[in-house]
This record gives C-alpha cells, structure tokens and sequence, in this order.
C-alpha cells in the first residue's frame, strides 16, 4: 500500500470514528511525540520479537528480509522521535526566553 493510501486509509477511519464518536487514533492526537514513542515501543516489544522468532523458525532464513525491514522501520521511527525531541526542545526554549523577555519589561 503507498503512502497515499495509506493517510487516505487513516484519514476515512478517523472520519468514520468521529462520526460514530469513537475515539480517535493515536496517530491524530495532538500528542505527535507520544505516537512516535508509543511507535518504538510497539516495534520493540512487539514486531521485533515475533520476526526474530519467525527468521529463527525459517528455513535457510528465508524471512531474514522481514526481520531486517522490520529493524529499519525501527530506526525510521526512533530518528522520527528524535527529530521531534529536538523541534519541543527548542520551541521550549523559545517559549522560556520569551516569557523572561516579559518578565524584564
């Protein structure tokens, strides 16, 4: 599935949720950081096991591309979430030094 199809895929589920005043999903939260984390977490604790256990189950590794697909969709999320670390941190910053600027006034 392409990456527009995808957002489109997402995009009709929220709609459909909304209508239906079903929560939305995590990905359209205004916690963007919380759903590249929980994003990491999810690779960790649940697609990285069960590849792992699927490559070592394979016969002469046929599945080793899921694994390795697997552990870069990994490193794409978590360097997601750094990127993302860094935007807050220096919106935060920014936020502070303004907030001293109208203290000193």
């Amino acid at each position: 599935m392409g990456n527009s199809n995808f957002l489109k895929l997402f995009i009709l589920i929220a709609v459909k949720n909304n209508t239906a005043n079903l929560p939305t999903p995590i990905c359209f939260s205004n916690m963007f950081l919380l759903s590249l984390n929980v994003q990491v977490d999810f690779v960790d604790q649940v697609c990285l096991p069960v590849y792992r256990c699927m490559d070592s189950l394979s016969p002469e590794s046929t599945l080793r591309p899921l694994l390795s697909g697997c552990q870069r969709n990994r490193t794409e999320w978590d360097h997601l979430a750094e990127m993302q670390r860094q935007r807050e941190g220096e919106e935060d910053m920014r936020r502070r030094s303004r907030e001293e600027e109208e203290k000193g006034k």
